[in-house]
């Protein structure tokens, strides 16, 4: 082969810089679109980037770049215009020129960065995405899922040794009611070229696990090139199509990333995504306590009102009770004290009457014996010799009828005697009868009325509240540091009040 036939490498290479910086002398600055795949800071503090060309296939074309160290303030005004440095994953307009070098080969001088169409290109692609989650149904989908009363198992999306994720822990276990929960990180790269691939497998491992009540995706701020990964379709999606909800906290205020559109519920801060768990457990337990107060008092207003219309029916009742048994009583001994006083003045009567009669009978059978007498003294002066024997037989037969009718009158009147006797007993035994089985049904209403007391209820476990002598039904009117009284069965207590409709304040 010639010699001159061929070159060294170095000629080669010095050639092709020749070449191209005549090209470039004459083109001049020129634009280019590139992504940064790659930049660090040389110790002489210059920049050195590598930039690609991405496309479906995979990346197409690159080439290194450099910022020397005199035109490194570009990169302070991009920082900001945008609010965050360059860094991987970010597309930039760059204008510059190309140079070779013979070791170290091909590059692009960076003489300045347009950050406008960074951003600009970044709300291109998001409404892109945005557009694309709407057509598949996924901007609304997590926003239904059910969100438990009492979210307690959290898994949590972020960098572990992001201050932000330090503050949830703390303001989430560190909280003022005692309430418990059971936390898990899954961490992730929340920024940068790989930040999308992260956090959405994050979310793909908690949706796997399948125990979770609620995912938190959060961290510590930053600018909107910062936050620009949370505007791809790929957390976006994963969020949208996890089966529970998922809280964002990314710690930026003024403008709301794709992830924050397609989760359940969007917070500004990992502070504030804690304090919403915090307020849904809390909120519960205000309802169930609002429930028991609720139940507490219509309880006690209805053992109240029960005990009173016991009281007045027992009242009512037992004075009813108490008249009709009053007035039987005095009925029976009225009857009784005019049977007992009757039995005499019968008696009284028929002895009258018996002797009316027998001395009725008396005087007939006198008036008889004198018309008789009259009538045999004439016959004994008609008949001397028969007069004697027949008077003396007349007079024995009459006096034998006077007796007779003298014993039928007193034994008459001694059967009666027995009949009026027997029938005081009986009414008397009757009257005791009445009387016992009408105490035994007030017995019964005692044991009734002392089954409803409320001092029996007070036993079986229940108490009464009562302030200033009343009982509570409600909290209102009570103060602050106000005295109340709790009843039980076996005394009471004294309390002061240190809350009041869910505000709590130490006394």
């Amino acid at each position: 082969m010639p010699e001159q036939a061929w070159l060294t490498l170095s000629q080669l290479a010095g050639l092709i810089r020749l070449e191209i910086e005549e090209w470039s002398s004459r083109a001049g600055d020129v634009l280019v679109v590139a992504e940064v795949s790659e930049i660090r800071r040389s110790p002489g503090g210059h920049w050195f980037i590598v930039l690609v060309e991405r496309r479906d296939e995979g990346i197409v074309a690159e080439m290194r770049a450099v910022v020397w160290q005199r035109q490194s303030s570009v990169l302070e005004r991009f920082r900001a215009a945008t609010g965050s440095p360059v860094a991987a994953g970010m597309e930039l307009l760059l204008r510059g020129r190309v140079g070779f070098h013979e070791r170290y080969g091909l590059r692009f001088d960076i003489a300045d960065i347009d950050p406008t169409y960074t951003l600009g290109e970044m709300q291109r692609k998001r409404r892109e995405v945005i557009e694309r989650l709407r057509r598949e149904g996924l901007l609304e989908r997590n926003k239904r899922v059910r969100f438990v009363e009492v979210p307690q198992r959290v898994a949590v999306v972020s960098s572990e040794m992001a201050a932000g994720y330090g503050d949830f822990l703390r303001h989430l276990h560190d909280n003022p009611y005692g309430y418990a929960f059971a936390v898990r990180l899954y961490p992730a790269l929340m920024q940068g070229d790989g930040a999308e691939v992260s956090v959405a497998g994050a979310l793909g491992r908690i949706a796997a696990v399948g125990t979770f009540d609620v995912a938190v995706v959060i961290r510590g701020g930053g600018s909107q090139v910062d936050l620009s990964c949370f505007d791809t379709y790929g957390i976006a999606a994963a969020i949208a199509n996890l089966p529970l909800p998922v809280i964002t906290g990314l710690g930026h205020e003024r403008d709301e990333t794709v992830a924050d559109m397609v989760a359940h519920t969007r917070v500004k801060t990992p502070t504030a995504a804690a304090e919403a768990i915090l307020a849904r457990v809390r909120a519960y337990e205000e309802r169930m306590e609002e429930a028991w107060a609720r139940i507490s008092a219509l309880s006690i207003q209805q053992m109240e009102t029960a005990s009173r219309r016991h009281a007045l029916v027992t009242s009512r009742f037992g004075s009813a009770a108490s008249d009709a048994i009053g007035a039987e009583r005095t009925r029976l001994e009225g009857v009784v004290r005019r049977t007992v006083g009757a039995v005499p003045r019968l008696v009284r009567q028929h002895e009258s009457g018996l002797a009316g009669a027998t001395r009725s009978l008396w005087r007939l059978a006198s008036d008889a014996i004198s018309v008789e007498r009259s009538h045999l003294e004439g016959v004994v002066r008609r008949t001397a010799g028969a007069v004697p024997r027949l008077v003396r037989r007349h007079e024995s037969g009459l006096a034998g009828v006077a007796r007779s009718l003298w014993r039928l009158g007193t034994a008459g009147l001694r059967d009666l005697r027995p009949r009026f006797v027997t029938l005081a007993a009986l009414l008397k035994q009757r009257s005791r009868t009445v009387l016992q089985r009408e105490d035994m049904r007030l017995g019964g209403l005692q044991r009734e009325l002392a089954h409803l007391d409320p001092a029996s209820i007070l036993r079986r476990g229940f108490s009464i509240t009562r302030f200033e002598g009343k009982a509570l039904v409600s909290d209102e009117g009570l103060l602050l540091g106000d005295e109340i009284e709790t009843l039980l069965a076996d005394g009471k207590i004294m309390s002061r009040v240190y809350g009041v409709g869910g505000s709590h304040e130490k006394g």
